[in-house]
């Protein structure tokens, strides 16, 4: 067989890559050196959160929430198992300009 894309790890990012690929009809490949999710994946407490105070990071985290919701949808398959639970953030003094920002923009 050929592939027309072969990705290397198949945690989060890797097999998220794939199916991205592989539903716009690119033919991909995932290799792992050993399961899925071995490494730092499947040892993530998968907590998701959008609080950052860097744009970019806070709207590709939003993305990536809006999907695990709607994962079923998305994807044809079973449920992510996402669960929306709230968060609670404490910032000292020195913060409350940035906090603000990014609460004003999430």
């Amino acid at each position: 067989m050929s592939y027309d894309v072969g990705i290397i790890g198949a945690g989060v990012h890797g097999v998220s890559a794939a199916f991205h690929l592989a539903r716009r009809g690119v033919s991909t490949a995932v290799f792992d050196r050993s399961t899925p999710a071995s490494g730092p994946t499947g040892r993530s407490g998968g907590i998701c959160r959008a609080y950052y105070t860097d744009a970019f990071l806070a709207e590709v985290a939003r993305e990536g929430i809006a999907f695990l919701a709607d994962f079923g949808e998305r994807t044809g398959g079973g449920q992510s198992g996402f669960r929306r639970t709230g968060a609670f953030y404490l910032h000292g003094p020195g913060d409350v300009r940035a906090a603000r920002e990014t609460a004003a923009r999430l």
